[in-house]
Formats: C-alpha cells, sequence, structure tokens
C-alpha cells in the first residue's frame, strides 16, 4: 500500500485532500505512470520550472469538497481540471438554465462540478476505455442526486461561494431548477466533424429532433488539458465548431507544454473570439464565442 497524505485548500468552496491508495482499487492505473517527471518541451529546455511541483500532484484516489459536498474521484484529477473547478465555483451565472457538456471528461471532476452548481444538465464526454471511469466517479458521487425526485436549486451570488438548497415538487416547466434525475449523461465522444455530428444526432434523437444538423449546441462547452498531442488538435477545433453555437460560452484550460499547441488557437480563430480570462500560476483558462455566420 502506498500512503500518501496530503492536503491542499483551494478556496472555501473547493479544496481536495489526498487519501490513502489502494492497487487493488484502482487496477487500471500504474502509481508510477501518473507520478513521472513531466519531459514537455517546456521542461526540457528549462523554460517551465512548475511542471512537477507538488500543485501537479495526480494521486489515483482524491477528496474534493465542492459546494459543501464530499466528492471522491479515483483516477487522478489533472491541474487544470482543479483549477476549472475552482472557477467555476466562483463564477456569478445562473447555472440552473446551462446545459453543459465536457469535453474530454477524463475522471469527471469538472462536469461533477458544473453538476453541483446546479446545471440543467451536464453531458460528460471521453472515448470508450475511459467511460467507465466516468461512470464510477459519476455515478458514487451524483449517486444521491439522481434518486431523489425533488428538484434541488444551487445558487451562486456575486462571485462569492454562497450556495442555498431549496426542494420543491417535480413539475414539467422550465423554471431553471436542475432536475436531479436525468441532469446528467455520459457519451462517448469521437473528436472531429462526424462524431460529433453523430453525438449531436444522438441527442436530438432523444429530444425527437433526427439527424446531426438537428440544432442542438450547449450552452457552457468547456475542456481541460487536451491540446498536448498534436495530432488531436484539428480534431479537437472540429469539435468546437460543431458542438458550439453562437450563444454557447467555451472554454479551454491549458498549461503551456509543446510550441505546437499554438496551432489549436490559430485555428480556432477562423471561427471564434478569443480571450483569456484566468491565469492561475501555470494553468490558463481561455474563453471562446463563435462568430455568427454571415448571410
Amino acid at each position: 500500500m502506498l500512503k500518501i497524505r496530503r492536503e491542499y485548500s483551494l478556496c472555501s468552496a473547493l479544496s481536495f485532500s489526498l487519501g490513502n491508495y489502494t492497487a487493488t482499487t484502482a487496477q487500471r492505473w500504474s502509481v508510477d505512470a501518473l507520478r513521472k517527471k513531466c519531459e514537455c518541451q517546456r521542461c526540457l529546455n528549462g523554460e517551465a520550472t512548475t511542471h512537477n511541483d507538488d500543485s501537479h500532484d495526480q494521486s489515483l484516489q482524491q477528496k474534493f469538497h465542492i459546494c459543501g459536498k464530499s466528492v471522491e474521484i479515483l483516477g487522478g484529477t489533472t491541474k487544470c481540471a482543479r483549477v476549472a473547478s475552482k472557477w467555476l465555483t466562483e463564477r456569478d451565472e445562473e447555472w440552473g438554465r446551462i446545459s453543459a457538456l465536457e469535453i474530454g471528461s477524463g475522471t469527471g471532476l469538472v462536469g461533477i462540478t458544473l453538476s453541483l452548481l446546479g446545471c440543467k444538465s451536464v453531458t460528460f464526454t471521453d472515448q470508450e476505455p475511459v467511460l467507465d471511469t466516468i461512470r464510477h466517479n459519476v455515478e458514487g458521487n451524483l449517486e444521491k442526486m439522481s434518486r431523489d425526485n425533488s428538484r434541488t436549486r444551487f445558487t451562486v451570488r456575486g462571485g462569492n461561494e454562497v450556495f442555498t438548497t431549496e426542494k420543491v415538487e417535480e413539475r414539467g416547466d422550465d423554471s431553471g431548477l436542475v432536475s436531479s434525475e436525468g441532469a446528467w449523461d455520459i457519451e462517448e465522444l469521437f473528436w472531429g466533424t462526424l462524431g460529433s455530428e453523430a453525438l449531436i444526432g444522438r441527442v436530438g434523437k432523444r429530444k425527437g429532433v433526427s439527424g446531426p444538423q438537428s440544432g442542438h449546441h450547449w450552452d457552457v462547452v468547456i475542456g481541460s488539458d487536451l491540446i498536448f498531442a498534436h495530432e488531436n488538435i484539428e480534431p479537437l477545433v472540429q469539435t468546437y465548431e460543431k458542438l458550439c453555437g453562437p450563444n454557447t460560452k467555451a472554454y479551454l484550460v491549458t498549461i503551456n507544454r509543446f510550441d505546437w499547441e499554438a496551432r489549436f488557437f490559430k485555428l480556432m480563430e477562423e471561427q471564434f473570439d478569443e480571450e483569456l480570462v484566468l491565469q492561475e500560476g501555470d494553468i490558463y483558462i481561455h474563453a471562446f464565442t463563435k462568430r455568427r455566420m454571415e448571410v
């Protein structure tokens, strides 16, 4: 047994501690694989000095406190995901009216945070080998919400962590409350035009509108730590292009590792306006707004 005792306090709304890790509870992951020294381009040439510090810990069993609730994540989380989750809890949004999609959910921390903030729906996406991990973490942490037939409202005011809950009888209206039953789903998503159209088609079919041109877009689309592999950059851009409408708030959380990552932002310029909304240490949150097509 590898025993790790380390605690972090990120903010009053989100903090985590690393408890005991037993290999039998996470046989898919190697302790060494998640704790190797970073050898990215920036580290090798001496430009990056923080990629191997404790803030990048990816221990396989982590405990968070989000919106007053205890969340346990199996499989590790990235610093990008933790910074994104903290930042989301500090946002002043009408979460109960927002549908959100997470690209490359990994172990699901960001999507779980969005669920606990009260989004009316959250779609977790990744490829098949990862879906079981997402399902374990999502069902394990949101199970009580999914069993409850009531609705819960979480309110964030003025960027402060002020959370209130209100349970009301189940209704079929669009009141801006989040239904704890069916408020989240897990979908396989292959990045690129075809994979994104397939996802839109499945969602459209559930809504009674067939085909990839169903016009469905999410209010928030977010991904974290996704552009380190150069072969995935173009498919990822295509995914943002397909899943986002002109009213979508799109985000990508990054840590600079390689020169080729700049290509993602260059390709996004063709359809999106970009703004850097947060820099916290070596982590950056970029916001994208899709430009309306001229007729």
